[in-house]
């Protein structure tokens, strides 16, 4: 955790406290509003600015707390201070009338005070403007972040696409931040981007690669990661994805990608790494799917669901996921990760024979 000066016409009015999380930077900024007036806060580094949000009243003090991604924090450069500025459109052309405010305003107290008054402009998010403007737009996710765009958008956007992955489950918040910290002190920079099951053309084997601030990389093969290790093992995977409602062949999205194990016997001439399995879910997906130009098989539904579990049930928890969290909310992470997500010794006549292997090679 940091803190810097919050700034007002060259005068500290407050404070900016800044917290990493994985790939994730918290910023807060608390201080005493200097007039009436929405006010915005601002983080300021050595080589951009980056615009935190309109500061709500809180007792005798006004605050706002967000999470910026490393993509939008990265042009600040090193983050010198926080300062407090008037609200206005930094671009009024992207702005237009507020009709509703009371819908389209995610903060209560913003809805209280804005509510009925004339002359509000608001700017929509960019997908939704992309939207608006007749642009088409495809959206990706886990069913899920599909779902919650839906009910966000209220509606489904004749140029919106929509593309589900079959999911087994996301990891918890709070390990993977751990998980993150740990690389970023053996590598003593931080990381800036995570490929989660890369596959270049050709690969059998998925990969966990990292590559952090510094130019440094880590790459391996995904079920050797610690991290692939914990998520094969279902260690740390969210409680709700254990009773997930779309883990089924009902999908809220157009297509559907996910991977698919076939039988043996299924087109033995074509590596088996080399398949993967797409579902259309609707007219919609229907139309752009014969558009690909891809080498297909149709399948009946219940051969896909056949060779991925995931579209039949939910995952089910590993009978080591108490004993796993127990642990980590006591003891230090170094010790958790060896003892949980480090690669099992092998047996003593495999250990033997894998070291004679090993000195014949060399």
């Amino acid at each position: 955790m940091d803190k810097f000066p919050l700034m007002q016409g060259g005068v500290s009015v407050g404070e900016l406290i800044t917290e990493q999380e994985a790939l994730y930077t918290w910023f807060e900024a608390r201080c005493r509003l200097p007039g009436e007036g929405l006010w915005c806060a601002w983080a300021v580094g050595d080589r951009g600015e980056l615009r935190l949000g309109v500061l709500e009243p809180c007792g005798d003090r006004a605050t706002i707390r967000r999470r910026f991604s490393a993509r939008l924090t990265a042009p600040l450069g090193k983050l010198r201070q926080g300062e407090i500025r008037p609200a206005h459109p930094p671009e009024p052309e992207d702005w237009t009338p507020l009709e509703r405010s009371a819908v389209r305003l995610h903060s209560p107290w913003l809805r209280e005070q804005l509510h009925l008054v004339p002359g509000v402009l608001v700017r929509e998010e960019q997908g939704r403007r992309e939207l608006d403007r007749g642009r088409p737009v495809l959206f990706s996710g886990t069913p899920c972040q599909v779902d919650g765009l839906y009910h966000f958008l209220g509606e489904h956007p004749e140029r919106l696409l929509t593309c589900d992955v079959v999911c087994s489950g996301v990891s918890s918040p709070g390990v993977w931040s751990q998980l993150v910290r740990s690389m970023a002190y053996i590598k003593r920079q931080p990381p800036v981007a995570v490929s989660f099951c890369g596959k270049l053309p050709g690969e059998k084997e998925r990969r966990f690669h990292v590559r952090f601030d510094g130019g440094a990389q880590y790459d391996a093969p995904f079920g050797k990661s610690d991290f692939g290790r914990g998520l094969r093992q279902r260690l740390f995977l969210r409680p709700v994805c254990h009773r997930c409602p779309y883990a089924s062949t009902d999908r809220p999205a157009d297509l559907t990608l996910g991977m698919y194990q076939p039988p043996r016997d299924f087109h033995p001439e074509v590596p088996r790494y080399s398949i993967s399995l797409l579902l259309v879910n609707s007219a919609k997906g229907a139309h752009y799917f014969d558009t690909l130009p891809l080498k297909r098989e149709k399948l009946t539904l219940e051969q896909a669901v056949s060779c991925n579990g995931a579209l039949a049930a939910p995952t089910a928890p590993s009978v080591q996921r108490e004993d796993f969290f127990a642990a980590f909310a006591q003891q230090p992470f170094q010790q958790v990760r060896n003892r949980f997500l480090s690669a099992a010794p092998l047996p003593q006549p495999l250990e033997k024979l894998r070291r004679m292997l090993k000195k014949r090679k060399e």
